[in-house]
């Protein structure tokens, strides 16, 4: 979701916890219904009960493909469908005049319980991006950097993922900014790391690590494949054209690739190491840190 701009995800937010507010509504009706046996809506019992709640309404609009895309986004429907089926069991129930067996009431809760930590971490993870996200370029910010590093730290003492960091510096960007002014370099800003997340992976993430510079995290990626995308996207940058309507400037970028199969700070001082030899050798390019090369 790293592409929705954050007030494309506060109206995310916002839309959901009203879906979540009705269907709390729909649960507290169920749960009147047969408590106290009362006649079921029709709706509720019939096979497509889940197409018509209020929930549904929410969830089978138009929403950002980013969004569609979500692994959590994508498991709550199957899991509101168990939940709407597993009612309606319950319902026929009361509505055959018998009680309710102990295993039927035992699977609903555990179809709800389900769905309901489903909309908890897709919301969580809309929350993670607003709250940690800078909001001129979308990139996170360095405090989530700390984070994902020390999450990536813990997961390597278990199952020693393999994973790539690429660090980037816009050239001469300070020219930019002295030639055009700040609102040009906010446009360059704003364009490159544009491109550059539409071109990441959704598991890869991109941070903003200082004025111009940048930190993009690859999981499950060893270094020749980050060499790979790293100069895929340096390419893609030095064909971008940035205007702020009446004047336009062009962008390259240098890059330096390393492993992070060493400790987090020495991975980063690494992919540093590369960056400068980038930048030294004429900017605009790739270099890959090999523990051979001081």
């Amino acid at each position: 979701m790293h592409a929705l701009k954050n007030t494309e995800l506060d109206s995310v937010v916002k839309r959901l916890d009203a879906a979540i507010s009705d269907h709390r509504k729909w649960l507290k009706m169920l749960m009147r219904s047969l408590c106290c046996r009362l006649k079921h809506s029709i709706q509720d019992l019939s096979e497509d009960a889940h197409h018509q709640c209020t929930f549904a309404k929410w969830y089978y609009d138009n929403h950002p493909t980013p969004l569609k895309r979500n692994v959590h986004f994508k498991a709550i429907e199957q899991q509101h469908i168990d939940v709407h089926v597993s009612a309606a069991r319950m319902m026929n129930r009361i509505k055959a005049g018998n009680n309710i067996p102990t295993a039927d009431f035992d699977e609903f809760s555990y179809h709800l319980e389900k769905f309901e930590q489903t909309l908890e971490q897709l919301k969580s993870e809309i929350l993670e991006l607003l709250y940690h996200r800078d909001p001129l370029t979308g990139a996170y910010d360095r405090a989530a950097l700390s984070e994902e590093l020390y999450q990536f730290t813990l997961e390597r003492q278990v199952n020693k993922p393999t994973a790539s960091i690429i660090m980037l510096d816009i050239d001469k960007f300070k020219l930019i900014n002295d030639n055009y002014g700040h609102h040009m370099g906010d446009l360059v800003l704003e364009k490159i790391s544009s491109y550059i997340l539409s071109e990441l992976r959704g598991k890869d993430k991109f941070f903003r690590f200082g004025g111009e510079e940048f930190i993009i995290l690859l999981s499950d990626t060893n270094i020749n494949e980050a060499t790979i995308i790293a100069e895929r996207i340096r390419k893609g940058l030095a064909g971008i054209r940035v205007s702020d309507g009446s004047r336009t400037v062009t962008v390259t970028a240098s890059f330096g690739v390393a492993t992070m199969e060493h400790t987090n700070d020495i991975s980063i001082e690494n992919a540093d190491k590369a960056l400068y030899q980038a930048k030294r050798s004429g900017r605009n390019n790739v270099v890959t840190y090999h523990e051979n090369r001081r």
